[in-house]
């Protein structure tokens, strides 16, 4: 996670099975719980914790202090609030508006709640996790928007022809604009996907010259990037490292695929 570190390192990680996350010190976990609130399971606090805390990290007085919160779901919240307070992560500010947004999740209808588990897992581009809490969102309340963005997660999955259906049925049902120029997207990015001859007429009327626009200026800033201008330079000096460093890279994009399917 790339924190500083105010307090100590744990020898043994605790491992987050939800994010799929080794938290090494008070600093992650509270970072971890302040800002993916929507993905805790009401049963984080358990005995495996607060052994880790007070083993791994000498917080031996506020391990004692969840075990009393251990098995009561109620008392969620408050044992969130406890280890924040204790880790001197947040402002007294900071911590009455998080307690204010366990507040809202705890009301939030069985809809909703996936949705917004969706946006927090698509915000860490895993998008298997965010595919299904969409799909699960759909399941349960119909919404344009949710679906919308089930399509979104499975762009992010290369899995473009379900994508594609989508965005075609939102923009034929809703008149969904939004939909509309994601596909138009979707065909720019995988040709198989252009519906260019069947919404030619509605491509234009809706902003293609813009969208256009737009599709240009993001592929110059991604070749741009200083990323790109490395490996280019790479290229032009020496073409056989430049594939076994290519190799390599491939390597790593591939395993970090596995990570968030």
């Amino acid at each position: 996670m790339g924190l500083i570190l105010c307090t100590k390192k744990a020898e043994h990680p605790f491992y987050y099975e939800t994010l799929d996350k080794n938290l090494w010190s008070m600093q992650e976990l509270c970072y971890v719980l302040l800002h993916y609130p929507v993905l805790l399971p009401e049963s984080i606090v358990d005995e495996k914790l607060c052994q880790w805390l007070q083993e791994e990290l000498g917080f031996s007085y506020l391990a004692e202090k969840l075990k009393s919160y251990i098995g009561q779901e109620e008392k969620w919240n408050l044992a969130l609030l406890r280890i924040l307070r204790e880790g001197n992560y947040c402002a007294e500010w900071e911590l009455r508006e998080y307690e204010q947004r366990l507040a809202a999740i705890r009301v939030l209808s069985p809809a909703e709640f996936s949705e917004k588990q969706g946006d927090a897992y698509l915000s860490l581009k895993r998008y298997r996790k965010a595919a299904e809490a969409y799909q699960k969102a759909e399941s349960e309340e119909h919404s344009p928007t949710r679906k919308r963005k089930l399509a979104d997660s499975y762009v992010a999955l290369t899995r473009f022809h379900q994508a594609g259906e989508i965005y075609e049925e939102l923009y034929q049902s809703e008149k969904m604009k939004e939909a509309l120029k994601r596909l138009y997207f979707l065909g720019r990015l995988e040709p198989s996907e252009n519906r260019g001859r069947r919404y030619a007429k509605d491509f234009r009327e809706a902003g293609k010259e813009a969208w256009d626009r737009q599709y240009a200026a993001a592929r110059k800033n991604a070749e741009n990037t200083e990323k790109i201008k490395r490996l280019r330079a790479l290229y032009e000096k020496d073409p056989k490292d430049f594939c076994r460093l290519a190799g390599e890279e491939i390597g790593r994009w591939k395993a970090e695929y596995r990570s968030r399917n």
